[in-house]
């Protein structure tokens, strides 16, 4: 893919939002609202929770991870650029992990992200009184990530897979059969992968242009909010999320196909309310017309 289309299409996007933001009138969005509800904009605000799994070079039994450890946080502001599109920017953070234990290879991963996006989503069904609608998002976003291993235990000591499928702090060989001690794997991802320089590639880039692809089923909640659920699948065009590429060596070695990550989540919207300008009062105007002729009355005494 191009980036420097990419680049233009984004820039296309923004100078055309930027000028439909201006002209915020109060429509009635979506659903049934109170009667007391005041007007709305065309300006969305959102903060979603949720899981992450990833998909890459590693047979992954990483299922057994907490899933308060595999969280995924995302904020984001919206704009209606037209009845049924949106316009969206907004950040993604959150830990990916990726583990396999096999008779050939022992590899662990985590990947902390820090994701930029743009993008636009589409409602393509509205049902049940207008109250809910579902959407269809699409868009583009930069992944800034770091690649760690869990390869050490709180004491230095490294971790060996023996084939009787114990964790020991000592290599598998005849002479430590006696002497190697059991370990238990902690939860800590201590080692910088790109720092270990395992494939003899010290310097790969720790960021890639990824398009994330979504569906979001949304629901009135009247007042201004939202409640909204749904999935987002990042397709990265980086095969380093793992740190296992094709170009690994020995019993490393990966495929040629990039990594991805899923996005499970929940969150509330919130419908920005129309800011509106604040008008003099009645008693203020006449107030201010006592002043105005009294001052010419008194500017006539002085003649």
């Amino acid at each position: 893919m191009n980036i420097r289309f990419l680049k233009i299409i984004v820039f296309l996007i923004l100078v055309f939002s930027v000028k439909q933001v201006r002209c915020i009138v109060p429509p009635s969005l979506y659903g049934i609202q109170s009667s007391n509800d005041p007007e709305r904009s065309k300006v969305f605000v959102g903060l979603c929770l949720g899981v992450t799994s990833y998909f890459g070079d590693l047979n992954n039994n990483s299922l057994h991870v907490p899933l308060y450890r595999r969280y995924g946080s995302q904020i984001f502001m919206e704009w209606e650029v037209f009845r049924s599109i949106r316009l969206s920017a907004g950040f993604f953070s959150g830990n990916i992990f990726g583990e396999e234990r096999t008779s050939q290879r022992n590899l662990n991963f985590k990947s902390s992200l820090l994701v930029p996006q743009i993008g636009l989503s589409f409602k393509m069904i509205q049902f049940y009184q207008q109250r809910y609608a579902l959407y269809f998002s699409a868009g583009t976003e930069m992944v800034f990530f770091t690649p760690t291993g869990n390869l050490k235990n709180t004491k230095g000591e490294t971790y060996y897979y023996w084939d009787d499928g114990t964790v020991r702090n000592l290599p598998e060989i005849p002479a430590n059969q006696a002497t190697a001690s059991v370990l238990t794997p902690d939860s800590h991802y201590e080692t910088d992968y790109r720092n270990l320089n395992l494939d003899n590639v010290s310097n790969y880039p720790r960021s890639a242009l990824a398009i994330p692809l979504g569906l979001a089923l949304e629901g009135n909640l009247n007042r201004g909010f939202y409640l909204r659920a749904g999935a987002t699948y990042h397709y990265t065009f980086t095969d380093y999320l793992d740190n296992i590429t094709v170009n690994s060596v020995g019993s490393r070695k990966g495929n040629a196909v990039t990594d991805k990550f899923l996005f499970l989540y929940a969150g509330i919207v919130y419908n920005l309310p129309v800011a509106k300008a604040s008008r003099p009062s009645t008693n203020d105007c006449i107030h201010e017309k006592n002043q105005i002729d009294h001052k010419k009355a008194a500017k006539a005494k002085l003649k």
